[in-house]
């Protein structure tokens, strides 16, 4: 079993498909995956999914919530906590009710702070 599942908001500037995951360079290196890792518990690699399978072209590329893809995705990977990011992250946690969930504002925010990921990296831990 997953302990901990990642909703981020939606990819941009990739293939089709882009999943994101550490085991890729690509979202290692980004600063969405760098600031990710903060709030992720020691020896904690989680699934990370977007809210919508959608790639967009830009940075600014906005998909609203995919709530049928990200519940399928939910039962596959049967994790026991979730945390869900950003605007969608917010619309997600309320439309789904998983009952192990966490909110952040999405990682890449530039006014995240150290206390904000310290408290959410908290939280998870309490849920794990």
């Amino acid at each position: 079993m997953v302990k901990l599942l990642v909703v981020l908001q939606n990819a941009y500037g990739v293939e089709d498909g882009y999943i994101p995951s550490y085991d890729r360079a690509s979202f290692r290196n980004c600063h969405t995956g760098r600031r990710l890792k903060e709030v992720l518990p020691d020896g904690i690699i989680p699934e990370i999914i977007n809210s919508n399978p959608k790639v967009g072209d830009i940075s600014s590329s906005y998909f609203k919530p995919d709530i049928d893809y990200v519940r399928k995705r939910i039962e596959e990977i049967k994790p026991k906590v979730i945390l869900f990011c950003g605007a969608n992250g917010k619309i997600l946690i309320e439309q789904i009710g998983f009952p192990n969930s966490v909110h952040m504002p999405h990682p890449a925010y530039r006014a995240l702070t150290k206390k904000m990921t310290s408290d959410t990296k908290e939280k998870i831990k309490e849920l794990l």
